[in-house]
């Protein structure tokens, strides 16, 4: 019979065996996505009002349907929202929408959401988890044609660098877990109702919400520590504290710890350091905090609590010991094998402070996307989160690539916002970038974002076509 661990590895290897073949050849896979796009979404008002036809292939697709900005298809999502049920953008139900974070336009945009993109989802953490876990050495070397996106903050932008080199796979297990926990720093955001009914939240929220969600949690060993009334409770700084609890509970179970962005985790850990003394109390006589009032995440709470002086002893014993909390993560979580979530861009700032609460333990960037869907999964894990890449998988969305040039006489002039203006070319495809280049990118999803401008820049710096060495 086959071990459980064996039959983990043989479903890791399959999942890296998947990404080979998908980006070894890029440029087919591309072509046979956007058909897969375009079939499913064929009825959609959006896509007849250009004629596309039924067409599906990419010349057609670029000839007939204009580049596009989120202002451009906003009053087809409102339509939607409103309660409009035709196929406007999409073939398939959107089932809710998506809240962004505001920071493009002032204010929240309203993004489609649906079962496309939860699958997507679950495909980008099962992809960057078998190359955190991946076991055993491969006899096998192949030079892969994938992009990786290295974010940046340059002169108060956010320029993204794109790489296409050899990706050699013959490596040992990166950061094994097995069978345990995860203490992770989610929230599900408070949840609106459009006028016609759907709901509205952030993305994550419904990620968290959608079926799939625990399931591919337990597949990658990444189970919270935190019942589900902890993670969708109402009150943040209620659900924060039953995060640490529960995580302290089971901290001989906790593999790795998380939350999607790094400066969630140093919040954390910054109440951490006001509230550890309370905890113990929770622990020692296994009553659950008066400060915890709402009745589902209390009565879910208390249900993990039994008094346990003995652990209240050694947490309070090693937390005293900690010279201002350096270490604290693995003081605690002696099992924890790395700290997850988004380092790069924006969270940058915080790698430090992240780093001063991790001690030795590595820190991991996790994937990269927004609101408006996935673009690539973090397959090489080993690197420190400044150096952190992202392979886009050529599979979840056809992506165009509009090259930027600067007009002559500019070339001198430093990189900055008020001093670089671009002229714009056509664009172009995933493997049809150059070296040396700068390029803008365009998104065609599964849930109605049809060759949407996403306000990123991106700088070729590495190219290699796949070949395979045997």
């Amino acid at each position: 019979p086959i071990s459980p661990v064996k039959m983990r590895v043989v479903s890791l290897e399959g999942v890296i065996d998947e990404f080979e073949a998908l980006t070894k050849d890029a440029g087919r896979t591309q072509r046979e996505t956007l058909q897969k796009i375009l079939e499913q979404n064929g009825e959609a008002e959006y896509l007849q009002k250009f004629g596309l036809g039924g067409r599906t292939d990419p010349e057609s697709f670029k000839a007939c349907i204009p580049l596009a900005t989120h202002c451009d298809l906003e009053p087809y999502i409102q339509r939607i929202a409103d309660g409009d049920t035709s196929p406007v953008l999409t073939g398939k139900p959107i089932s809710s929408i998506s809240l962004s974070s505001g920071t493009t336009q002032g204010r929240p945009k309203f993004i489609p959401f649906n079962d496309e993109l939860v699958r997507t989802t679950m495909q980008i953490y099962r992809t960057s988890f078998a190359f955190r876990n991946r076991c055993g050495f491969r006899t096998r070397s192949r030079t892969q044609f994938f992009f990786s996106l290295i974010p940046r903050i340059v002169s108060k932008e956010l320029v993204i660098f794109i790489t296409a080199s050899n990706h050699k796979l013959d490596v040992c297990r990166e950061y094994p877990i097995g069978n345990g926990k995860a203490l992770q720093f989610i929230y599900g955001s408070k949840q609106a109702k459009t006028k016609g009914g759907l709901i509205a939240t952030t993305a994550t929220t419904n990620v968290y919400r959608s079926e799939q969600f625990k399931p591919t949690m337990k597949d990658i060993q990444s189970q919270c520590t935190s019942p589900d009334e902890v993670i969708f409770g109402s009150d943040f700084q209620q659900s924060l504290y039953c995060h640490l609890l529960c995580g302290l509970i089971y901290s001989d179970e906790v593999q790795l710890v998380s939350s999607t962005f790094a400066h969630s985790i140093v919040h954390a850990f910054r109440t951490f350091e006001q509230v550890w003394e309370e905890l113990c109390t929770d622990i020692r006589e296994g009553v659950l905090s008066s400060r915890i009032t709402l009745p589902s995440v209390r009565e879910a709470v208390s249900k993990l609590l039994s008094p346990n002086p003995s652990l209240a002893d050694s947490i309070r014993s090693k937390c005293v010991r900690l010279s201002n909390w350096y270490g604290v993560i693995p003081e605690l979580w002696p099992n924890a094998k790395y700290v997850y979530g988004i380092m790069t861009g924006s969270m940058e700032p915080y790698s430090k402070k992240l780093r001063h609460y991790a001690g030795g333990l590595p820190l991991v960037s996790s994937d990269y996307g927004s609101s408006e869907g996935w673009i690539g999964a973090n397959v090489n894990p080993s690197v420190p989160p400044e150096l952190a890449s992202f392979a886009v998988l050529p599979d979840i969305g056809f992506f165009e690539f509009i090259p930027l040039e600067k007009p002559k006489g500019l070339q001198q002039l430093p990189k900055t916002a008020s001093t670089v203006h671009y002229t714009e070319s056509e664009p172009v495809g995933l493997t049809q970038v150059e070296v040396g280049k700068e390029y803008e990118i365009v998104i065609t999803n599964f849930a109605g974002i049809i060759a949407v401008l996403y306000s990123l820049r991106f700088y070729l710096v590495s190219c290699s076509f796949g070949k395979e060495n045997l």
